[in-house]
């Protein structure tokens, strides 16, 4: 797959609008985050084939050092997944960190993973708080299976990568736009 900086800028929008996403779903329906866990995992594979196999609670947040050492966990090997849509947006992929390292990183510019964290850690450091929680998520897509890591506070979602950089995409035209009623007569 070839990573384009248009994927990449699109990652960055929708990271602060799947956020919000997210935050609009459990106001609206669930009590707790792990709510919205389970209706993902009761809801079995999405229409991309991405499904939410299980989840569990790996730790408790009990001091700034704590914060910093799982942001730095989130951005490492072993938990950094980015899903991304093919060019012609019909299928769903998932990235590794090394993949998405070696798929863009034009010469003279900042690496995508070190973009992506410096944008997102300022919102980690304001947002997290001792005695949020860190989830592990257990996934699967194309038969193969990977973990990511969800920072949760009792009541909501603060971060996860797949959860926060996805997006459903449909070819279908939501609304008809009507002629000229979006024009003021100043006559």
């Amino acid at each position: 797959m070839i990573f384009t900086k248009n994927v990449c800028l699109a990652t960055i929008f929708l990271f602060s609008f799947s956020v919000c996403n997210v935050a609009t779903a459990q106001r609206s329906h669930p009590k707790k985050a792990t709510d919205v866990l389970n209706m993902l995992i009761k809801k079995g594979p999405a229409e991309s084939g991405l499904e939410l196999l299980s989840y569990e609670k790996k730790d408790i947040l009990s001091s700034k050092a704590d914060i910093n050492a799982i942001i730095d966990t989130l951005f490492s090997d072993k938990y950094f997944y980015l899903p991304v849509y093919n060019k012609q947006v019909t299928e769903l992929d998932v990235l590794t960190k090394g993949q998405v390292l070696n798929s863009f990183h034009p010469e003279g510019t900042q690496n995508y993973v070190e973009m992506l964290r410096e944008s997102i850690t300022p919102y980690l450091q304001k947002s997290l708080k001792e005695g949020d929680l860190v989830y592990q998520l257990n996934w699967k897509l194309k038969g193969e299976k990977f973990s990511t890591l969800a920072l949760i506070s009792p009541y909501h979602f603060i971060y996860e990568h797949m959860l926060a950089n996805i997006m459903k995409v449909s070819t279908k035209q939501t609304h008809k736009i009507r002629p000229n009623t979006h024009l003021v007569n100043w006559k």
